[in-house]
């Protein structure tokens, strides 16, 4: 089953694209290519004859349907129409199940990420995301400082904002991965999938230590900062 605007394989009774993130249960479109070509007529009813293969409008139509099978021999996979189910399932390995479910139904909700936070963006290999929420995350532990519980309730906001929407962040972060390996071969792109790994602790424990370090850098500049304003008072 592929889809009719992007060209993507998608599991049998996918309601979106998890590439484009189209509905895909639409009424048929005509597509371009022979069966397109106008209907002949070849006079009344009474004088109706075969076209013969002399006929110029049906050698063009044999020539474009020839040029169209021996461009799908010369390239099996062109860039436009990789079967990217496969190309998710090579990078999420023992995950994908679960992922291309998500993903086709457009379901974001993740309860790893719900009870990780931005630790979870870490470990997926969504760096800049991760990085983002800490710095969010950060601002409500500064709130909460100054004004008790308005803080906690912000960080509990963002973390159920995360959970809800992180299937997402991660389907965006996977596809990005897949065109920035169109300019290659799809037998390449399923090997370089295959042989990266779709998670990464280094990263999960990288993101604790720089949500340590912003927290330690952010109360020291506090402390100084109401130091100062003690001294000139």
């Amino acid at each position: 089953m592929f889809c009719r605007f992007c060209g993507c394989e998608v599991p049998e009774k996918s309601v979106f694209c998890f590439s484009c993130g189209k509905k895909i249960d639409l009424p048929d479109y005509p597509e371009e290519g022979v069966a397109n070509e106008p209907i002949q007529s070849y006079g009344t009813p009474d004088t109706e004859k075969e076209p013969s293969l002399s006929d110029h409008s049906t050698d063009d139509a044999l020539a474009r349907a020839r040029s169209s099978i021996n461009d799908q021999t010369k390239e099996e996979h062109p860039p436009g129409l990789w079967p990217v189910t496969s190309l998710f399932s090579a990078y999420l390995k023992q995950n994908k199940d679960y992922y291309l479910r998500k993903f086709s139904n457009l379901d974001g909700s993740n309860s790893s990420a719900f009870w990780l936070g931005g630790f979870w963006l870490f470990y997926r290999k969504m760096v800049v995301e991760g990085f983002l929420y800490l710095l969010l995350l950060l601002g409500a532990y500064i709130v909460n400082m100054f004004i008790p519980y308005v803080g906690l309730i912000v960080g509990l906001i963002l973390r159920i904002v995360l959970g809800l929407t992180a299937n997402k962040f991660y389907r965006r972060h996977v596809v990005q991965k897949i065109y920035r390996l169109r300019g290659g071969s799809y037998e390449a792109a399923i090997i370089n999938f295959r042989a990266q790994k779709d998670t990464s602790l280094l990263l999960f424990f990288a993101g604790l230590v720089v949500w340590f370090l912003m927290v330690f850098v952010a109360v020291f500049l506090i402390d100084l900062l109401i130091a100062m304003i003690g001294v000139y008072a």
